[in-house]
């Protein structure tokens, strides 16, 4: 705008010379009217807050779905991004974890690998054990008599002897003791035969000679298993009574009528030795081993042990496995046997190989030797058999307990 020229001047002199204007309205009038628009202009500023209020409601309301769906865009976004850290973090921890499990794993193995050797300590400790041989020996009797009792198997075919051993009592008989244990023996428990007590009279005259007498249907006049236990365990009662004969009868008359034998009046007690032993397993009982002498009689105890390498097919298993090499076999004197396993030999100190011992062994007494020497250079002791010494043999085979 351009800026006015007049000055005060001037101004005053202009203002003087306009007409003079007069209002003829009453005073209460004029009043009035300047209320009247004061009023109106009040309401002017009430009306300006109340549209700004509505246009603020508005803008909210248009807002806050743009602000919500922000923040949830806003939400997701920090779990997308908290996700991806923590699958950024999840190799991490899987490798943490990993570590933990490798250090666990490490412990774990640590733990199996002494847990192995205890077991392997257990083991070597096992092998000392008694239970790991299954022949009595002298250290096994303490106070104590051992009685013979042959069993047949289940399938009639073997003889199995089993040995027991009996705490002495005063006052009281072998004989007695021998009887009665016959009546306690657990045959079916042990995987064979029902077989005692046996089906006869027994009785002892002169001090050395044992009377057996049978009914006339006697259970052991057929069939072979029945006659050679029979007669077997009439042997070992003599043996272990210390008598000299052996009288047999049918009720009141002498002999008894056998299949296999004929008729006996008495029972040949020569020594029937030169037997093999070998291993049997019985059907019913799988786990339980039994050393058992073949019927058949060898030449001589280099026969036997050949023998022994090889089953036979009446239930009994080679001895001596086809890898152990016996080069030399030779008296060491009357009752010593001396054998010289090959170095090629393949033995170990375990329980198969200790049986195996216990075979040599009772084969070995079966042809009169009480003592055998095992020359080997690879091992000091296989169990409890030290090589290269004297090794006394067993005082009888397949060692069994009677509880009560």
């Amino acid at each position: 705008m351009k800026r006015s020229e007049w000055n005060d001047k001037q101004l005053e002199e202009l203002l003087s010379n306009m007409p003079k204007i007069q209002d003829h309205r009453d005073p209460r009038d004029i009043y009035q009217n300047i209320t009247i628009k004061m009023s109106k202009k009040k309401q002017r500023s009430w009306v300006v807050p109340s549209v700004a209020t509505a246009a603020a409601i508005l803008l909210f309301v248009i807002l806050v779905p743009n602000v919500m769906n922000w923040n949830e865009s806003t939400s997701n976004s920090m779990e997308e991004r908290s996700t991806a850290s923590d699958s950024a973090e999840q190799p991490e921890m899987a490798k943490m974890t990993e570590n933990s499990e490798d250090s666990a794993g490490g412990k774990e193995e640590a733990k199996i690998f002494t847990d192995k050797k205890n077991d392997e300590n257990m083991q070597m400790t096992s092998i000392e054990e008694e239970e790991t041989y299954t022949a009595l020996y002298k250290e096994d009797l303490t106070d104590g008599n051992v009685f013979t009792y042959a069993i047949p198997d289940t399938q009639g075919q073997n003889i199995v002897p089993i040995s027991i051993v009996v705490p002495k009592e005063d006052g009281k008989e072998l004989f007695e003791q021998y009887k009665e244990i016959m009546t306690s023996l657990k045959e079916e428990e042990w995987g064979l035969s029902e077989f005692y007590p046996l089906k006869a009279e027994l009785s002892i005259s002169n001090e050395s000679v044992l009377n057996v007498s049978v009914p006339t249907d006697h259970p052991y006049m057929y069939g072979v298993p029945g006659q050679e236990a029979f007669t077997e365990t009439l042997r070992e009662l003599a043996k272990t009574l210390g008598l000299n004969e052996v009288d047999l009868f049918t009720e009141e008359k002498k002999g008894i009528e056998f299949e296999l034998y004929g008729n006996l009046p008495t029972l040949d007690l020569s020594n029937d030795s030169n037997h093999a032993y070998y291993f049997h397993y019985p059907e019913k009982k799988p786990k339980q081993l039994y050393l058992v002498p073949y019927s058949q009689p060898y030449k001589s105890i280099e026969e036997a042990f050949n023998a022994m390498k090889e089953n036979i097919s009446l239930g009994l298993s080679a001895s001596i496995p086809q890898d152990i090499n016996i080069e030399e076999i030779k008296s060491a004197g009357e009752d010593i046997l001396n054998l010289k396993f090959d170095d090629d030999s393949k033995i170990a100190n375990e329980p198969s190989f200790i049986h195996t011992i216990e075979a040599i062994l009772l084969t070995a007494k079966d042809f009169d030797f009480e003592k055998v020497i095992i020359q080997y250079n690879k091992l000091d002791k296989i169990g409890k058999f030290n090589m290269n010494e004297e090794i006394e043999v067993p005082v009888a085979p397949n060692k069994m307990e009677i509880l009560n």
